[in-house]
């Protein structure tokens, strides 16, 4: 008997917040299957939760795992919580208003 793999749903429901903040709340935003890469990923979450790219230094799918690559994000389910984890010495108070 041959395994299939699960059909990739039309969208996914994404759960996102700036990691290490006060504020542990989410936003809850539908993320489109067909734009499903590292690099969208990355521009959507930092969009959603008003972040600059560049002081990010990983999105963390909770509870713990490093996403990295497009494949980590091929494995996602139809509902996943991810923090982006900012570089410390770039935090800034903003993020902690984001939310």
């Amino acid at each position: 008997m041959s395994r299939r793999r699960p059909q990739r749903p039309e969208h996914y429901v994404l759960r996102l917040r700036v990691a290490n903040l006060d504020d542990e709340d989410f936003v809850e935003i539908d993320y489109d299957a067909s734009r499903l890469n590292y690099r969208d990923l990355l521009d959507t979450c930092c969009d959603e939760l008003g972040v600059d790219k560049m002081d990010v230094e990983k999105i963390r799918k909770l509870p713990d795992i490093h996403i990295r690559r497009d494949e980590d994000i091929e494995r996602f389910n139809k509902v996943e919580y991810l923090e982006l984890v900012i570089v410390p010495t770039r935090m800034q108070r903003s993020y902690s208003y984001q939310l």
